[in-house]
């Protein structure tokens, strides 16, 4: 059974209350969407008890405190099924947070998006373990998106793509990349169609950019590789021009 449930109430306490009471009459639910709700730590710990999950969407914007890292532990442990994934963050994203997604070894689509509420003076999370546990369990990956990160392990970055060898969509926004980590996930994800590096400042020339990956044209084919593993275009988009 596929049931959908949507609230946007900002009511802590009633979003709690309400989760609770769906779970007690329907523990068969496979998709819940919440949007623009406000749920507590324990709130969040109740879709623990949706373990046929196999999506959630949450617009809501989470401080990744200790309770909550262990809310979300539980979740991502007792809903090993989730396939899409989409979470609205505001500040705590760390490697815990992402490497807690190792138990969702099904995950096709995965969204962590930094909301507009984010912490300005908050410096962006590094991201290393997190990036190593998406490539060595989440393997079926195809669509992949983070915001306001920094990702500078290339070793990381090519344990990403050496496991999610299925990615055919990066969207990095508003992160700090190294020019070696892209390159990496340039080069191995072999069915890849688009990136998408918005708000990725100080690349230089972007025809520069684009010729050390073999792209001389964003449009145009990627070449180097057997043409029946490879898309027949890969869209470059976002990037931030000088």
């Amino acid at each position: 059974m596929s049931l959908t449930f949507v609230t946007s109430m900002h009511d802590d306490c009633k979003n709690d209350e309400t989760l609770a009471l769906l779970a007690q009459s329907c523990p068969r639910l496979r998709v819940l969407r919440i949007g623009k709700a406000s749920l507590t730590a324990q709130g969040f710990a109740t879709i623990a008890n949706f373990s046929n999950l196999t999506e959630l969407v949450i617009d809501q914007h989470f401080v990744f405190n200790a309770v909550m890292k262990a809310s979300f532990l539980a979740v991502t442990t007792a809903c090993p099924r989730l396939e899409k994934l989409q979470l609205s963050w505001s500040s705590g994203l760390d490697d815990h947070v992402v490497a807690c997604l190792a138990n969702c070894r099904y995950l096709r689509e995965l969204s962590l998006v930094k909301s507009a509420w984010g912490r300005a003076e908050e410096a962006p999370p590094v991201l290393s373990e997190g990036i190593r546990a998406l490539g060595r369990c989440c393997r079926l990956l195809s669509s992949l998106t983070i915001d306001s990160v920094v990702i500078t392990d290339a070793i990381a970055a090519a344990e990403l793509t050496h496991g999610c060898h299925f990615l055919r969509v990066v969207r990095f926004r508003s992160c700090h990349l190294s020019e070696e980590a892209m390159q990496v996930i340039v080069e191995r994800c072999i069915y890849l169609e688009t990136i998408d590096l918005k708000g990725w400042a100080g690349l230089g020339a972007f025809n520069l950019f684009l010729s050390r990956f073999g792209l001389a044209d964003p449009t145009m084919p990627r070449q180097g590789q057997p043409k029946t593993k490879r898309p027949q275009q890969l869209q470059v988009k976002g990037l931030f021009r000088q």
